[in-house]
């Protein structure tokens, strides 16, 4: 008799643990950790590739700067960086415009070559895709067809008057 007593202990006792384990697995499926998982460590962060660079490497690499932007359209270069005008000093006026083109550094050199043989003004405008190089500020049309002239005369092909804002004197 004894010994179906701690038979029949002992198949309690496993039922027990089986309903124990069937608990834990049931908690595992639903995302929770198993019992004496709670106060276990984060996983370790993964190690670098051999011969790979890793994140504080890469912080010591310097990036190239990022690339220029095109100025605002209706931008203007008086030689001294680029602008939109002088605000409550502009008004509707004519410039003559003696080169264009789409490469800006070809526009530059245009400009800083008339700015030795005119004495007012040159500017090179954006207006995309073009780089324009206009010389003066003139208000009225006779003033412009003028420079227009001299501009010829200094050798530019088939400069034209392009009516803009100018700079009021």
């Amino acid at each position: 008799m004894l010994a179906r007593g701690i038979v029949a202990r002992s198949l309690r006792l496993a039922g027990c643990g089986l309903l124990l384990l069937a608990a834990a697995s049931d908690c595992n499926r639903r995302g929770a950790p198993p019992q004496g998982e709670m106060g276990s460590p984060p996983p370790a962060a993964p190690t670098p590739p051999r011969g790979g660079t890793t994140s504080e490497d890469q912080a010591h690499i310097p990036q190239p700067p990022p690339p220029e932007p095109p100025p605002p359209a209706g931008a203007e270069n008086a030689g001294e960086g680029w602008t939109t005008g002088e605000s409550g000093r502009t008004t509707y006026g004519y410039r003559v415009q003696i080169f264009a083109s789409s490469q800006k550094e070809r526009a530059e050199e245009i400009a800083a070559q008339a700015r030795t043989r005119f004495s007012e003004r040159v500017y090179v405008v954006y207006d995309a895709p073009f780089y324009k190089v206009r010389v003066g500020d003139c208000i009225t049309r006779q003033e412009a067809d003028l420079l227009k002239e001299k501009a010829s005369a200094q050798g530019y092909e088939a400069p034209w008057v392009a009516e803009t804002m100018v700079v009021a004197r």
